[in-house]
């Protein structure tokens, strides 16, 4: 698709677009990339809004939330120097410090390093946690890692709440 619009792989192109594929490939690249970043369009399909923030709180110029179609535009934008973010209109559940501890949670640590990693008590992440778990309706640090990645959805036992989380 982008081929037939005019575009092409240039290595030393200004905007680079990241398709966050499989889920949490953007998160993890954006965070290992040095400052400054060039010009940078995030692409992801996950339905997890706190996800979403994640990657927005590591500034790429564009956020794209299952909007392929919107790309070509997207980076016309982006190259006339616009700051570009598209998401559904589904709002973050969680307060800044719950969403930092779900994305340690989403990577499997322990509550204990996650306490040293936030400079907290260990019983206040197992709070945290729990408010977390409670907000997001999981049972467990598990359900809470599938639902942070995206994947929530795609369990047996979930699929009947996937349609009321998921816009569209």
């Amino acid at each position: 698709m982008l081929t037939y619009e005019g575009f092409r792989y240039d290595p030393d192109a200004p905007v680079v677009v990241l398709l966050d594929v499989p889920p949490g490939f953007a998160l993890s690249t954006i965070e290992a990339l040095p400052l400054p970043r060039q010009r940078l369009i995030v692409v992801t399909t996950s339905p997890c809004a706190e996800y979403w923030e994640d990657l927005w709180d590591l500034h790429p110029q564009a956020l794209l939330v299952s909007r392929l179609l919107e790309l070509s535009t997207v980076i016309r934008r982006v190259l006339c120097g616009e700051q570009y973010r598209s998401v559904p209109a589904v709002a973050p559940r969680l307060t800044p410090t719950e969403r930092r501890t779900l994305r340690l949670i989403a990577r499997g640590w322990p509550s204990r390093r996650i306490a040293t990693q936030l400079h907290l008590q260990y019983q206040t992440v197992l709070n945290i946690s729990r408010s977390i778990y409670k907000k997001l309706g999981c049972a467990n640090r598990n359900e809470a890692a599938l639902y942070y990645w995206g994947t929530w959805y795609m369990s047996e036992q979930r699929s009947d709440v996937a349609e009321e989380k998921i816009p569209g």
